[in-house]
């Protein structure tokens, strides 16, 4: 009663917020709307997913249980991947890193010296371009005004990703309603058009290619065939007839 009650005090408010939502959005896709959306603003790299595709990953609410729900369909898919400084060393522990975008604060300097491009966005370029120098490591500064989970996603648009599979980016109208980067969403998903996809739906969506009962099926062929192999040797063949004959 007490979240239903919440929630039923909370809809008047959000209704309220809607037309600030749209303004803003509207004003920021006015000014960096087209050179977004044709990746004229987006960071050149050399990255290529053309018939590739992408997972992006920022710190956001469950992104940790998003990750191992998507394992496998990271795995089987061979996603490209791109995250925000905030979830990078939490990436890396078990997947490799493609491109790190925003603020580097919170990044061990191993995993940034592991990640084939690097996008400082939101912070001192000075201070970051000292770090990043001395660790070898390759890097371009963006100055867009997109949050840096939308650049992320920018970012693999413009590269040509076929599917942008979003890992802690909430984007439900009352997350955008309630959130400072609502207009830079709604410009995310403009760039990203059809290709965006959650990746808590994909992991709903996404099946091994190989069943459970295919998997078991399998196994049983194969021990059925070694059983077979090892009958046929005469060692094995004389101990099976001397316990046949005990009994």
């Amino acid at each position: 009663d007490f979240v239903k009650d919440r929630l039923a005090s909370a809809m008047p408010g959000a209704g309220l917020r809607v037309p600030h939502l749209a303004a803003s959005a509207l004003d920021l896709i006015q000014r960096d709307g087209p050179a977004i959306v044709e990746g004229r603003s987006v960071p050149h790299l050399d990255l290529d997913l053309s018939d590739k595709d992408a997972l992006v990953v920022t710190a956001g609410p469950g992104f940790r249980s998003q990750l191992v729900a998507l394992k496998r369909a990271i795995r089987d898919l061979k996603l490209v991947v791109v995250v925000t400084g905030d979830a990078a060393d939490a990436v890396a522990e078990n997947h490799h890193i493609d491109v790190i975008v925003g603020p580097l604060d919170g990044v061990s300097d191993e995993v940034l010296a592991k990640a084939s491009e690097v996008v400082v966005h939101g912070e001192s370029l000075a201070v970051a371009a000292t770090r990043l120098g001395s660790l070898g490591v390759k890097h371009v500064a963006s100055e867009s005004r997109l949050s840096s989970e939308d650049l992320a996603v920018a970012i693999a648009a413009s590269a040509g990703a076929r599917m942008i599979v979003t890992v802690g980016i909430e984007s439900s109208l009352s997350d955008l309603i309630d959130s400072h980067r609502g207009a830079s969403s709604v410009l995310a998903r403009l760039a990203a058009g059809p290709a965006w996809i959650d990746g808590r739906l994909l992991a709903r969506l996404h099946r091994s290619p190989w069943s459970r009962v295919q998997r078991w099926l399998l196994v049983a062929i194969a021990a059925t065939s070694v059983a077979g192999a090892l009958s046929l040797h005469p060692v094995i063949r004389d101990l099976v007839e001397r316990l046949v004959g005990g009994l």
